[in-house]
């Protein structure tokens, strides 16, 4: 009986010690998210990456990517190579970009990720730019389309492979080799999406491609660390076209958005827009953690709203 007890006690102060480690942990996860996104500032870019230098971005005629190079501009002072599918829009955006800052100089690059996927055509990109310091590669170009496996066509998810995925990793690879050639540091910034944390029903291609960045830039930005900054963003919503300009109470502003992404990079390898963004994203872990099956019904239905919230908008832009 004594060593029943004894075997209970340790049993006891076992459980004890590891749900304190536990407790540490959280409190102290929670005290560096309070100074992450309350406190800490972002580094000086033109020191520590290169005066005068240029910010290629891809994705920048709307949204994220616009504002990203707006806010580089204007804020970092960074000279702008903006990259889109479409003449127009680009002129318009890179006009946008010189009003913000009459000071610094533009590019435009016409470029579709899923009608040009062949190698020599990603290299045409960088090749087109090889007179500018080009220092930071913002990767923000990107399709949804929010379906179950079933109504999705094969063309759909071709596209959102080609855009999402395979554009991505080969430019990624271009400009590591690019940039391994700069005396200054240089950094890939990659769009992705908290689509990409857990698995996603009813939009469980476009989030599949999204996991794909995660993995794919955590380890990248390992490898290549020594002289690269890379980060992976993984916003939830953004007030953008891609998601019908959401009114969820959690989503941010594509300015907001750029603005946390510069602030967090060479910090992190991951990044999140506002606090609460990342709170939800944990609660939802801990959800999975506990049971599978409702986190997938939870973000199931979640899913169905967003895909009829999408589609309301997009018929009241019709009529």
């Amino acid at each position: 009986m004594e060593n029943s007890g004894c075997w209970c006690d340790g049993i006891h102060k076992f459980i004890f010690y590891i749900g304190l480690i536990i407790l540490f942990r959280y409190f102290f996860r929670f005290v560096f998210c309070i100074q992450r996104y309350f406190f800490r500032k972002g580094h000086n870019v033109q020191e520590r990456y290169g005066q005068g230098s240029w910010i290629l971005v891809t994705g920048a005629t709307d949204g994220t990517g616009k504002a990203t190079a707006i806010y580089a501009a204007k804020e970092k002072g960074m000279n702008v190579v903006l990259v889109g599918r479409n003449k127009d829009r680009l002129l318009k955006a890179e006009k946008e970009v010189r009003t913000a800052n009459s000071s610094i100089d533009t590019r435009i690059y016409e470029f579709d990720f899923n009608k040009s996927t062949e190698i020599k055509d990603f290299m045409k990109i960088s090749e087109e730019f090889k007179d500018l310091d080009i220092s930071i590669f913002f990767s923000n170009a990107g399709v949804m389309t929010t379906k179950c496996i079933r109504d999705l066509s094969l063309e759909e998810i071709k596209e959102m492979t080609e855009t999402n995925i395979h554009g991505p990793s080969i430019l990624t690879k271009i400009f590591t080799d690019r940039f391994a050639k700069r005396d200054k540091r240089s950094a890939i910034m990659i769009m992705g999406s908290v689509a990409g944390c857990t698995p996603l029903p009813n939009n469980s291609q476009y989030g599949a491609t999204k996991a794909y960045l995660i993995s794919f830039s955590k380890a990248v930005g390992y490898e290549i660390s020594d002289k690269i900054d890379m980060i992976v963003s993984t916003p939830g919503f953004v007030k953008t076209k891609l998601n019908g300009y959401a009114e969820n109470p959690l989503a941010v502003s594509p300015t907001h958005q750029a603005a946390s992404l510069f602030k967090d990079l060479g910090f992190e390898r991951q990044n999140m827009p506002i606090i609460g963004q990342e709170f939800a994203n944990n609660l939802l872990g801990i959800v999975y953690s506990l049971s599978e099956s409702l986190g997938l019904a939870i973000l199931g239905k979640i899913m169905i709203q967003e895909r009829k919230e999408i589609e309301t908008y997009w018929e009241k832009q019709e009529k």
